[in-house]
């Protein structure tokens, strides 16, 4: 899959613009459970213009989605779901470089079926993710 030009953007894939569509998106990427506290995604987070958060909308809600975050050199793909067991993952690509469709090179962490699903899209692996955490009670040195 050439991600260098434009695709078009999966059936019933759309960019989540409103905070009722937010709601629903979370209930779906979430099976259901919600979060306790309440919203897990700020609804500021829509007028981002480097935030995008995808779904395939169905009249009963989103039965897959993902959340494409574009940087100065790659667009990052992240948060992949499907609540139907269909496969999505393509989709959930070609969705994220339409929407950033400016020749970035799109970038993901996943592991498990999410790789396998990943790998068959032409993604390749760099090594093992590793997360950086600053204690937030240290003292500035």
């Amino acid at each position: 899959m050439d991600l260098r030009r434009p695709t078009t953007t999966p059936s019933g894939w759309e960019r989540v613009r409103d905070a009722a569509s937010l709601e629903m998106w979370e209930l779906a990427w979430t099976g259901g459970a919600g979060c306790s506290s309440g919203r897990l995604f700020p609804t500021a987070v829509l007028a981002d213009p480097a935030i995008a958060i995808l779904g395939r909308r169905t009249a009963d809600g989103f039965t897959a989605g993902c959340i494409a975050n574009r940087s100065e050199l790659v667009i990052g793909l992240s948060n992949v779901f499907a609540t139907d067991g269909n496969p999505t993952y393509r989709d959930a690509v070609r969705a994220a470089a339409n929407t950033f469709a400016e020749g970035r090179a799109l970038v993901g962490y996943e592991r498990g079926g999410a790789m396998d699903d990943a790998l068959t899209c032409g993604f390749q692996t760099t090594g093992t993710l590793r997360v950086w955490i600053r204690d937030s009670q240290g003292k500035e040195e």
